[in-house]
């Protein structure tokens, strides 16, 4: 690995970046221009993630890129708190930022335990959920630390998060891609990509392998 450091970008400038971000089907559609944009410092129990699986190749990379970037420059790729632009030796750069989380507004029963009581109603319920970033998460729940992530609150609700929340026990490590749409994520559409949001011009969330 041969990697600089080009230049960081402050955090309120990432933030900002973010807030322009348009929904991939529609780039005049911008569902977080009035949401609340924060850095905020979580533990993997208090978000969600939406994958169901990950890939090791890439797991692995996001551990190496960590002890790579934290030894030579001091940054710690899961706890940042600004962006950073980073350049091989061929002059390429890559943008990383903080995992994002938006908090998607689901309603929910909730299903009683032993010796609890029932409820017919159900309730809307505001969840943190992982919308990109799983390698790095999934990193700092082997480590046992915190994240920091990008966290996004009061998005425009005509366009919720993609795919459900699902339990970090049912995240599998595999070497490929599962095949199956079910293996992926319990999307909420068929036609899930007209929900998702286009992060293209930040250049990237994460490096990938």
């Amino acid at each position: 690995m041969n990697l600089s450091i080009y230049s960081e970008i402050p955090m309120h400038q990432v933030i900002e970046e973010v807030r322009k971000s348009p929904m991939l089907k529609s780039d005049t559609q911008f569902p977080y221009k009035n949401a609340n944009i924060s850095l905020r410092n979580v533990g993997m129990g208090e978000i969600n993630p939406t994958s169901l699986y990950a890939l090791k190749a890439n797991l692995d990379f996001q551990k190496n890129l960590r002890e790579y970037i934290l030894n030579r420059f001091g940054f710690d790729t899961l706890r940042l708190s600004s962006g950073l632009i980073l350049e091989n030796k061929d002059g390429e750069r890559q943008t990383l930022i903080p995992p994002i989380v938006e908090v998607s507004e689901r309603e929910v029963k909730f299903i009683p335990q032993k010796d609890e009581l029932s409820y017919e109603n159900s309730y809307k319920i505001k969840i943190p959920c992982l919308l990109d970033g799983i390698h790095r998460a999934l990193c700092a729940k082997e480590l046992g630390i915190d994240l920091n992530v990008i966290f996004i609150y009061d998005s425009d609700t005509n366009y919720p998060v993609y795919a459900h929340p699902n339990e970090w026990d049912l995240v599998k490590i595999c070497d490929s891609i599962p095949k199956e749409k079910s293996q992926k994520k319990m999307y909420l559409r068929d036609d899930h990509s007209s929900l998702y949001k286009s992060f293209a011009h930040l250049g990237s969330s994460g490096l990938r392998k």
